[in-house]
């Protein structure tokens, strides 16, 4: 099974189609050049910060690099990605927002 990382390394190998050189691309991401080869060939995961930035930077809807076809944005509706913002902005630890959602579940049981 894949992880998000494997998605992610995958869907990051097909942003840098957009660009012509992995140098061109590492300077438009604001990283350097051996980071993002390091990122486009699976030796460095690629974190949800990072992530969440590049989906930024070229305009894709949130999350968009964590899906297994990231070709197909129409996966993530709207309200997936209203949530996510919120997350985001939230600056809430993860694990802190998988035990809300349990408690969350348990309440309503």
């Amino acid at each position: 099974m894949k992880s998000i990382y494997d998605y992610r390394c995958e869907n990051l190998q097909s942003v840098r189609l957009k660009f012509k050189t992995i140098s061109e691309m590492a300077e438009f991401i604001g990283t350097s050049k051996q980071s993002m080869g390091q990122l486009l060939n699976g030796n460095r995961k690629l974190g949800a910060n990072l992530a969440r930035k590049i989906e930024e930077l070229l305009d894709l809807p949130i999350n968009q690099l964590d899906q297994s076809d990231a070709s197909t944005p129409e996966e993530v509706d709207e309200l997936s990605k209203e949530i996510a913002k919120r997350i985001i902005k939230s600056n809430i630890p993860p694990r802190k927002i998988l035990a809300m959602i349990d408690a969350l579940l348990v309440e309503d049981e």
